[in-house]
């Protein structure tokens, strides 16, 4: 017997409402503890014991057999055919010898503290959210104000057979419900270091006075991910030593999903509130959503194995119901976005890709929405300020870096805008192979996404013999070679000790920063490969002597 990984939901029973005689019922609970060692019946069978909660309650879970070996604390599962009964005095709850399925939709990557569920608000019938351990985690979450909500009508197509909802487990236009209809509890909001923006501790490499290109680091990824907490002071060391270990060992895939959210401080998920999304069907940006899903990746195999597009565009267009949907504040706020200006445009379908291969669907939406969010607003906008601003940046950096490259591109007519933009636009997603992608965003995740910029560099400096040999270096540079994370880091790390600080501030503040695109005089344009200033003002002095006397006899 194994964990069903497309076990449907039925009856979900909340742990408040169960009664000693409810059987064969479903719930959703996240696991809090687990026993050491399962009991061993007499007929050899493993019994295995949890303590699980929902938002109204904990209550003890068994289950029986060896899928109760593959749960882990953190857990976010869905079980199906549970009954309920007696024990010691006590209500629990346990699975059939037989027949019963169990899901695991989620983990929450900040269990040791409990929490209400971040869409309670928004999404749930009026009621108390408490769980039984702590007076005053109750008292917290007592103060939470609930507001009752209705499913709303369908907005786009209503054939429940589309595209990227046909196979969903949750069917959007399924409205046959009442209007006050509960959910059980699949996430939670963490206490983890969130509420400041990032970059305070990940743009600059210092934090708490520590100079972290003096730290060597060789403990291996696994070990510093398996550490456990209980204070915020620790949990910055430790990240402090993920961040420098990247540099010496290479991040295992499985970890990968759970290091980037530690990174983007994703302390709130909410299966609850990513289902409703879901329910919510195709948004008015769907078509536009279909015309850019379809050709994403299309030329990596693995990505194609991995994620089918049906993914893709449920978590598209559950992001553009959030954005603009006033249902979804909850989910706004929870990230401290009262207001998002932005919604889908081109390009945000090669962004989430990354998240897909990385992680399961529900994690993936939130981690992507945490990244626009927080990380690159200024990408996303209508206008694409941030992209032209990182366009500007790049031929800046790369004039004080390289003069010699930059001259001799300038004197072919060529700007970054007319090569880099689709790398810039996609922090480099664009650029296979896969593989060597997902290793260039842990570094990024770790240090800043700003460094895309110097990445572009990096690879420029891979093949800078070839352009500079090459009488038309417009038509080597149409396609950038594959990515070599390796390399591309290693010159990277010396590129940043190369840069002016006020160049490099700007740099850091571009994606987030509207000032930085204002100081650079970036016009407000969504136009991609439109020139957004003269760059005749950054040439070497001899070029524009030349172009000077050109003027002068014509």
């Amino acid at each position: 017997m194994s964990i069903e990984p497309n076990a449907v939901r039925q009856n979900v029973l909340l742990i408040k409402d169960m009664n000693p005689m409810a059987r064969n019922f479903d719930c959703e609970v996240i696991v809090l503890q687990k026993d050491d060692e399962p009991v061993v019946t007499r007929d050899n069978e493993l019994i295995f014991k949890f303590l699980v909660a929902d938002r109204t309650g904990s209550i003890n879970l068994t289950v029986w057999g060896d899928m109760g070996a593959s749960i882990k604390i953190g857990d976010i599962l869905r079980i199906t055919g549970v009954e309920s009964k007696i024990r010691r005095g006590q209500l629990a709850i346990s699975t059939p010898k037989n027949s019963y399925k169990i899901r695991r939709i989620g983990q929450d990557t900040f269990i040791f503290t409990e929490k209400p569920n971040m869409s309670e608000a928004e999404f749930n019938t009026p009621g108390p959210m408490q769980f039984n351990r702590s007076k005053n985690q109750q008292q917290y979450q007592q103060q939470s104000q609930q507001q009752q909500s209705s499913p709303p009508q369908n907005q786009g197509r209503n054939n429940h057979r589309q595209r990227g909802y046909s196979n969903h487990p949750h069917p959007y236009n399924n409205r046959g419900r009442g209007q006050h209809y509960s959910r059980g509890n699949r996430g939670g909001r963490g206490e983890g270091g969130g509420g400041n923006r990032y970059h305070q501790d990940l743009d600059n490499m210092q934090f708490d006075g520590i100079d972290h290109d003096s730290i060597w680091c060789n403990e291996p990824i696994q070990d510093i991910l398996g550490r456990r907490h209980n204070d915020p002071k620790s949990a910055e060391a430790s990240l402090t030593l993920l961040r420098n270990s990247l540099l010496n060992h290479a991040c295992p895939p499985e970890l990968r999903g759970k290091m980037w959210k530690l990174f983007l401080r994703l302390t709130q998920m909410s299966a609850t509130s990513y289902i409703y999304l879901v329910e919510l069907g195709p948004s008015t940006l769907d078509e536009k959503i279909r015309q850019d899903t379809f050709r994403t990746m299309t030329t990596d195999a693995t990505f194609l194995e991995s994620v089918t597009e049906d993914r893709l565009i449920r978590l598209l267009n559950a992001f553009v119901w959030t954005c603009g949907d006033p249902r979804a504040s909850s989910i706004r706020r929870a990230f401290g976005q009262e207001r998002f200006d932005s919604s889908y445009v081109q390009g945000m379908n090669v962004l989430a890709a990354p998240f897909l291969m990385t992680m399961p669907e529900m994690e993936a939406f939130f981690s992507f929405s945490k990244f626009i969010w927080k990380w690159c607003p200024l990408y996303v906008h209508p206008t694409m300020k941030g992209v032209h601003c990182g366009l500007r940046l790049l031929d800046l950096c790369l004039r004080n870096l390289d003069p010699t490259l930059y001259g001799y591109l300038r004197g072919k007519n060529l700007s970054t805008s007319t090569f880099a933009f689709a790398p810039v636009m996609t922090f480099s997603a664009c650029t296979p192979p896969l593989k060597e992608l997902l290793h260039l965003w842990d570094y990024l995740f770790a240090y800043g996404f700003h460094l895309n910029i110097l990445f572009i560099i990096a690879q420029l400096a891979l093949i800078r013999k070839d352009i500079l040999q090459n009488p038309s270096p417009g038509n080597l540079l149409r396609v950038l070679p594959p990515l070599n994370a390796r390399e591309i880091i290693n010159l990277t790390i010396s590129l940043c000790k190369s840069l002016p600080v006020e160049l490099y501030d700007k740099l850091v503040r571009h994606t987030y920063d509207e000032s930085v695109a204002d100081s650079l005089g970036i016009k407000p344009s969504s136009c991609i490969n439109s020139e957004q200033q003269d760059d005749a003002i950054d040439l070497p002095p001899f070029m524009l002597d030349a172009m000077n006397r050109k003027r002068h006899f014509t």
